[in-house]
């Protein structure tokens, strides 16, 4: 399984080629205006927001989700150790953030209060300090 529509190249292909013969469709650059800021503008409405921003997959908005509470010595993140950012990201999160993933709960979805527990101590114990910037659950 993957993030976006299964579709082979040639269809792909063809489905840009019909969206983008369609006037109706008011195009962007750089994600400012267009439809991007339609469906970001909707979104935030729905939502009661001020602002919404659209990410194309699930993966690049856990990222951005956690690296933006991950500031000074707070590097790490507790995540489940099956989640989307520990398995589907490869080293993103370490490469483009400098951002430390503690995998929890190794086999199960979702991780106990007792293995979060276990990490700040191990973190808050250890020679070198190692702050936990955010929690991520899915």
């Amino acid at each position: 399984m993957r993030d976006g529509l299964d579709l082979s190249p040639a269809d792909y292909s063809a489905l840009l080629a019909d969206l983008a013969s369609n006037p109706g469709i008011a195009e962007d650059e750089y994600s400012s205006g267009g439809v991007v800021e339609e469906l970001e503008a909707k979104f935030a409405g729905l939502m009661g927001k001020q602002a919404a921003v659209y990410l194309p997959t699930g993966t690049l908005a856990n990222h951005l989700a956690v690296s933006g509470h991950c500031a000074g010595a707070a590097r790490r993140v507790l995540a489940p150790a099956e989640s989307h950012l520990v398995n589907d990201a490869g080293d993103g999160a370490t490469a483009l953030s400098g951002i430390s993933l503690a995998p929890l709960g190794a086999g199960s979805p979702s991780f106990k209060l007792e293995a979060v527990q276990a990490e700040v101590r191990r973190c808050a114990a250890g020679k070198v300090q190692r702050g936990i910037g955010a929690i991520s659950m899915e």
